[in-house]
């Protein structure tokens, strides 16, 4: 089983792989296979946009790998060669820099139910999204249209920065 469905490997967060091609002995024989340069790379050109480096933890299920980039971008891609089955961008950057630590995105959740696989991500701005895994769309039957806000209901909460890196007044 090649399944890497959550945070850590698994619920039990083992960070531990069944997968046994690698052996202490063959090691050192390997080699990069494929890059995959960020789809948020182009987007930070722009100063406001910047994120210092990559922190998710890829899921893999069903064969497919599943990374989200700092800006809150989603992908799918194939993991024997890297190529992009789609990428989803759910524009949160445009909200402004979050006020935590900035543009940072460590991971994202993989459930099913209902007939469909789903990838559960936090956005910068904020907002939880359901992913559907077969179309890289929002999931409609989701929140609104695929998003619900984790800050309904939470006084005094403040979304973003605006892009110059000042507060919304």
């Amino acid at each position: 089983d090649g399944n890497w469905p959550a945070y850590a490997g698994g619920p039990q967060g083992g960070r531990y792989s069944r997968l046994d091609q690698i052996t202490k002995d063959n090691v050192k024989n390997l080699q990069i296979a494929w890059r995959w340069a960020s789809v948020d790379r182009a987007l930070q050109s722009n100063p406001a946009l910047k994120r210092t480096r990559q922190q998710d933890t890829p899921l893999v299920v069903n064969g497919v790998l599943y990374t989200v980039t700092g800006l809150g971008q989603v992908a799918a891609l194939d993991p024997a060669t890297g190529q992009a089955r789609w990428v989803y961008d759910p524009e949160s950057y445009k909200t402004g820099r979050p006020t935590n630590v900035g543009f940072t995105n460590r991971g994202m959740a993989f459930w099913s139910g209902g007939g469909k696989d789903r990838l559960m991500v936090a956005t910068p701005d904020a907002y939880l999204l359901a992913v559907d895994t077969a179309t890289g769309k929002p999931d409609p039957a989701f929140g609104v249209n695929g998003k619900a806000d984790v800050m309904q209901g939470i006084p005094k909460a403040t979304r973003a920065t605006n892009l110059s890196g000042r507060r919304p007044l």
